[in-house]
Protein backbone atom coordinates (compact mmCIF):
# COMPACT_ATOMS: atom_id res chain seq x y z
CA UNK A 1 0.00 0.00 0.00
CA UNK A 2 2.10 2.70 -1.19
CA UNK A 3 1.45 5.81 0.13
CA UNK A 4 0.37 4.81 3.40
CA UNK A 5 2.63 6.28 6.19
CA UNK A 6 3.36 3.65 9.41
CA UNK A 7 2.11 5.01 12.97
CA UNK A 8 4.56 4.66 15.50
CA UNK A 9 2.61 2.51 18.35
CA UNK A 10 3.85 3.20 21.53
CA UNK A 11 4.50 -0.44 22.68
CA UNK A 12 7.43 -0.45 20.20
CA UNK A 13 9.95 0.26 22.39
CA UNK A 14 8.71 -2.23 25.13
CA UNK A 15 8.39 -5.04 22.78
CA UNK A 16 11.76 -4.33 21.48
CA UNK A 17 13.01 -4.09 25.07
CA UNK A 18 11.77 -7.74 25.77
CA UNK A 19 12.89 -9.26 22.22
CA UNK A 20 16.13 -8.28 23.42
CA UNK A 21 15.99 -10.48 26.58
CA UNK A 22 14.00 -13.25 24.89
CA UNK A 23 13.91 -15.03 22.42
CA UNK A 24 10.27 -15.58 22.18
CA UNK A 25 7.80 -12.79 21.84
CA UNK A 26 3.88 -13.48 21.40
CA UNK A 27 1.60 -10.56 20.71
CA UNK A 28 -2.08 -11.22 20.60
CA UNK A 29 -5.23 -9.19 20.48
CA UNK A 30 -8.32 -8.42 18.27
CA UNK A 31 -8.43 -9.05 14.65
CA UNK A 32 -6.83 -5.66 12.42
CA UNK A 33 -5.20 -3.67 15.37
CA UNK A 34 -1.80 -3.89 13.62
CA UNK A 35 0.33 -6.56 15.58
CA UNK A 36 1.57 -8.08 12.21
CA UNK A 37 2.66 -4.50 10.88
CA UNK A 38 3.97 -3.96 14.09
CA UNK A 39 6.13 -6.65 14.21
CA UNK A 40 7.28 -6.66 10.76
CA UNK A 41 8.06 -3.32 10.79
CA UNK A 42 10.27 -3.59 13.75
CA UNK A 43 11.49 -6.84 12.81
CA UNK A 44 15.15 -7.87 12.82
CA UNK A 45 16.99 -10.17 10.17
CA UNK A 46 17.53 -12.80 12.90
CA UNK A 47 14.32 -13.32 14.05
CA UNK A 48 11.21 -15.74 12.57
CA UNK A 49 7.94 -14.37 11.84
CA UNK A 50 5.14 -16.98 12.49
CA UNK A 51 1.34 -17.01 12.48
CA UNK A 52 -0.72 -19.60 14.46
CA UNK A 53 -3.44 -19.65 11.61
CA UNK A 54 -1.48 -22.12 9.59
CA UNK A 55 -2.53 -25.63 11.07
CA UNK A 56 0.48 -27.13 10.57
CA UNK A 57 2.23 -24.95 12.63
CA UNK A 58 -0.18 -24.47 15.31
CA UNK A 59 0.31 -28.32 15.60
CA UNK A 60 4.46 -28.12 15.61
CA UNK A 61 4.17 -25.20 18.26
CA UNK A 62 1.78 -27.77 20.59
CA UNK A 63 3.83 -31.05 19.82
CA UNK A 64 7.64 -29.66 19.67
CA UNK A 65 7.99 -26.47 20.42
CA UNK A 66 11.96 -25.88 20.14
CA UNK A 67 11.45 -26.03 16.20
Amino acid sequence: MAGIKYLERTLTSDITRISNNDKTLLVTGPRQVGKTTLLKHIAETNRKYVTLDNKTDLVSAKTDPTR
